[in-house]
């Protein structure tokens, strides 16, 4: 693919970007991911190009997510479901969930990792992993709580315009400014 930077991409070129999603290998796409990300948050006036770039950008989060078979991440053994003790419902739904819960920290925490120093925001990870948003952000509440995400200190623009924490996977630390002074 040709070389594109944010100033002389146009509404086609993001076209051709879409076409042919397949082609480029992963540093490109989170390249060209970049660029899409910086043309909404620019808030163009060429609404044409901004729709292209939102589009864009969540096809890229898609792709990457089909290339890294993000579904066939396992359990990994923690702890089962907390229920309300003395009820004999909560608990059968608890062991029910048959570790359902661990199953999306595990997907979520291997698409963290697989996003390197790029990092992610909690929006981008729930569309990339067709997550509800909620949830999604539930499951990086728990990986913030055992340490093994932090927030990079950058900040995306989400779909609504709104700036978002990039988080980043702790495996990733010491490649950051931030980790290199510790």
């Amino acid at each position: 693919m040709e070389q594109l930077t944010f100033d002389t991409t146009s509404a086609d070129d993001i076209r051709k970007w879409i076409d042919r999603l397949h082609e480029p290998d992963a540093s490109t796409l989170m390249g060209l991911y970049d660029i899409a990300t910086e043309i909404v948050a620019s808030q163009s006036r060429d609404l044409e190009k901004m729709e292209m770039a939102s589009k864009a950008s969540k096809l890229i989060r898609r792709e990457m997510v089909r290339r890294m078979g993000y579904a066939k991440v396992g359990q990994t053994g923690e702890a089962a479901m907390p229920y309300a003790k003395g009820s004999s419902t909560s608990k059968q739904a608890a062991e029910s969930h048959g570790g359902h819960k661990q199953k999306m920290v595990e997907r979520v925490r291997t698409y963290i990792i697989s996003c390197g120093l790029h990092g992610t925001t909690r929006q981008e990870a729930a569309e990339a992993l067709g997550m509800i948003t909620q949830t999604c952000t539930a499951r990086f509440a728990d990986l913030v709580k055992k340490e093994l995400i932090f927030d990079s200190g950058r900040r995306r623009v989400t779909d609504t315009g709104r700036p978002a924490s990039v988080m980043v996977a702790v495996e990733h630390r010491a490649n950051t400014p931030e980790g290199e002074s510790q």
